[in-house]
Parts: structure tokens; C-alpha cells; sequence
């Protein structure tokens, strides 16, 4: 082979090696990173405390994701050891959920009156073939413009055997009422009485209607309540109570402790002018002779993340209410996983460009949520972009480190190449 060939194939071997290198130099750094670029786009990550033997297991969210995370929750991602999203689904309060209500109408069939305690006996009636009488709620008819009585409340299958089913207070005033008595439980009795204690006024009830009411839930209802910081000014009539949300938690309703008697009626704002729709919108405290009646709760249709609200109270010509505390009950999300043993796990948030993941778990939510679960724990929060920092090796962090050793590298293999074609010359 001649020696002008031997110097090409040098030349050609040369002129590789230093592109092979540099090509090292700029595009190494981002090799390394590529494993790490899907993850890091999150901020933060918590990890799964696990315990218990069972398959599936569950946690709920905290105010540090509910924080952090997108408000529809689509940036969460569940990540096992490899690295490997791990498919879940979220169960909440607000799934599918419908009243079935069963009535029954009954006549009266009996009254007596013993010690001022007047009883009166009804007989259901309506029943439809077939069935047997179901029946969790009472609703009474009393013919009076205000009062308020306390009861008992008895059941019986033929009549004659009066077995004590409960007691409760009724009353009525010129804007509440109170005629409903919730049983507590079904109860199948054909016969009802109801006894007015201590009926020096000789009220008589007209009426008795039961009610069966089944709630059919395709999910659990989850729900917390705590006290909430609040700001109370008094604005010409109006007192406003503002109530920070700053963990952005998916308030359901507001209660108040406000001591002394009064009828307020009210509305609800989100941020600055977003009227939130509630169930109600008066809030009271009546007392009488025998017993107080206290409606202070507030409950909105929907929930509502907003950053701050502000209840503002029409007090009319009154002395402003003294607002002593304020709770939030909101609902919670609960999130549902198969433990394959690929743990430990880590649940990342905090990723404004996530789209909503599609996993085929989704579809078998209703069967997993007859199975056993166990309760995992979460731990602190922690950001991601130092954990990938934290986890490379001090010199492949410093990436002006690494292009220098690769092009000192090329360097003297161009000085060894160089000297090697200079030998062969001579």
C-alpha cells in the first residue's frame, strides 16, 4: 500500500475521531437529560408511604397538592421505581349520586289524651302490592300557625304492640318550620303513633306521610371540616366575612359560630364577583321556651375552588354579628392504585402543560371499590428540579467540566496522530 493512501486513511481516521468527540461534547449533556426531561417538567413530587397486604391501595389528597396541582387534577402522575407512570383513577364526592323517594300516606285511626300528652295513632295505607312497608322519614301535619312541641314517636305491626321508635321536637314560626323526623333507620311497622308531650294547647295532628329515601352513589361521599382564618368588616348594613382559600380546597360548605338570636339572610361571593348558588339564604338562632333552634350552616350546590370567599350578611337596621369562628367543609379526592410491587412510589404535581392521562383502571372503578383497600400515607413534598440535581454526580453537573475533558481529549489524540503521520513521513 503506498504511503499517500497510508496518509489518507490517517487523515480520514483523524478528521472521525474529532468530530466523533465533539459530537460527544455538545450532545452528551443532553442524553443524560432526556431521561429526566418528562419528569422534570413537574415541580413537586410526594412520596407513598406504603403498608397493608392487599392489591389496591388508596390515599387522599392534601392541601399541598390540591395547592399546587391544576385545578382539574390533570397533572397528577404516579411513578414507580423504573420510572413507569402507573395508572390510577380518582373517586369523589360529586359522582353520580340520585335521591329515589318511596311515599306512603296513612289515616288516622286512633287518639287519647292522658297527663296533657295527646297521642294519635295513623295506619299506612298505599302500599304497593307485594312490598313491604320501608319507611326512614315521618312528615307531620299540625294545623298551627307557631309552635313548638317536643314528641315520641312509636311503631307498631298490628296496632295493638307499640314498640318506642324515638324523640325529636317539631315547630313551626312564621318563617321556619320543622315537621320532618328523620327515623335514623328503615323501619317496616304498619301503624305509627306519634305522642305530643306536654299538649296544654290541645294541637292536634291532621296528618302523617312516610318517606323512603334511598340514595343511590356510584362513589363515596369524602368530606373534611376544619376552622378557616377570617377577616369580619362591616360595611354600612352588611357585615362581610372574608374567608382566605389559598390551598385552593373544593369548598362545599360554610359554618359559622355566632353566639346570641338572630335571622340574617346572606349571599356568597367567589374572588371579587362570582355569586356562588347555596341551598339556603338565611342563617338563625331562635330560642324558645323550652328549646333553641340553630341554622348557621351554609351549603353550596356545587364545590367551589376560588382562592377567597366572602359571605356578606344583610344585618337591615341590627347590631352587627359577632362572628366568633369559621369552619370549611369541603370534599376530598380520593386516588385509587394496583400495587404490582414495582414500588417505592412517587406521586408527581405541579405541571401546568398536563393533559388529563386515560388509563383503562377508569373503566374498573366500580368493581375495584368492592374490594379491599389499603390506606397509604403521603409524605412531604419535595421539588423536583433539585432531587434530578441532587441525583447526577457533582462533575456531570458542571457541564463546561465535562465539554473541556472531551476537547483536551481530542486535543492530544490530534497531537498523537499528528506525531504518528510526522514518523511515518520520515
Amino acid at each position: 500500500m503506498s504511503r499517500k493512501i497510508r496518509q489518507s486513511r490517517l487523515f480520514l481516521l483523524l478528521a472521525s475521531t474529532l468530530i466523533l468527540c465533539f459530537c460527544l461534547a455538545a450532545g452528551y449533556p443532553a442524553l443524560v437529560d432526556a431521561l429526566e426531561l418528562e419528569l422534570t417538567s413537574w415541580k413537586y413530587n410526594k412520596e407513598l408511604i406504603l403498608q397493608g397486604s392487599q392489591s389496591y391501595k388508596y390515599f387522599y389528597l392534601d392541601e399541598d397538592i390540591y395547592r399546587e396541582a391544576n385545578s382539574s387534577l390533570s397533572d397528577l402522575r404516579l411513578v414507580d421505581k423504573d420510572q413507569f407512570f402507573v395508572p390510577y383513577y380518582l373517586q369523589n364526592t360529586y359522582e353520580d349520586m340520585e335521591w329515589q323517594v318511596q311515599e306512603y300516606t296513612s289515616r288516622l285511626v286512633g287518639t287519647a289524651t292522658k297527663n296533657h300528652t295527646s297521642s294519635f295513632d295513623f295506619e299506612v295505607q298505599s302500599i304497593p302490592k307485594n312490598e313491604d312497608i320501608r319507611a326512614d322519614t315521618l312528615v307531620l301535619g299540625l294545623q298551627s300557625s307557631e309552635f313548638l312541641k317536643h314528641i315520641e314517636i312509636y311503631g307498631s305491626y298490628d296496632g295493638h304492640q307499640w314498640e318506642y321508635i324515638k324523640n325529636d321536637t317539631i315547630y313551626q314560626t312564621a318563617q321556619f318550620k320543622k315537621l320532618e323526623i328523620d327515623l335514623g333507620q328503615v323501619y317496616k311497622y304498619t301503624f305509627y303513633r306519634v305522642a305530643l308531650l306536654h299538649n296544654v294547647e290541645a294541637y292536634t295532628l291532621d296528618s302523617l306521610i312516610l318517606n323512603r329515601n334511598d340514595l343511590k352513589w356510584e362513589s363515596k361521599k369524602y368530606e373534611r371540616q376544619k376552622k378557616a382564618p377570617f377577616t369580619h368588616v362591616v360595611e354600612g348594613k352588611r357585615s362581610m366575612i372574608t374567608i382566605p382559600n389559598p390551598d385552593r380546597l373544593r369548598i362545599v360548605g360554610i359554618e359559622l359560630k355566632i353566639p346570641g338570636v338572630f335571622q340574617r339572610s346572606y349571599r356568597v361571593i367567589a374572588n371579587e364577583n362570582d355569586p356562588i348558588a347555596t341551598q339556603e339564604n338565611e342563617i338563625y338562632q331562635l330560642s324558645f321556651k323550652e328549646a333553641q333552634v340553630t341554622h348557621s350552616k351554609i351549603n353550596f350546590y356545587q364545590p367551589v375552588q376560588s382562592e377567597k370567599l366572602t359571605l356578606s350578611i344583610d344585618n337591615q337596621d341590627n347590631r352587627p354579628l359577632q362572628i366568633e369562628s369559621v369552619e370549611i367543609l369541603f370534599s376530598l379526592d380520593k386516588l385509587v392504585f394496583e400495587d404490582s410491587g414495582s414500588g417505592p412510589y412517587l406521586l408527581y404535581y405541579g405541571n401546568p402543560e398536563a393533559l388529563q392521562p386515560v388509563y383503562e383502571i377508569q373503566g374498573w372503578k366500580k368493581h375495584i371499590e368492592k374490594e379491599e383497600q389499603d390506606l397509604v400515607k403521603l409524605g412531604p413534598a419535595s421539588l423536583v428540579h433539585n432531587q434530578a440535581a441532587a441525583s447526577k454526580p457533582y462533575w456531570l453537573q458542571q457541564q463546561f467540566l465535562l465539554n473541556g475533558a472531551i476537547i483536551l481529549a481530542s486535543l492530544i489524540l490530534l497531537f498523537v496522530l499528528t506525531r504518528a503521520i510526522s514518523a511515518k513521513k520520515g
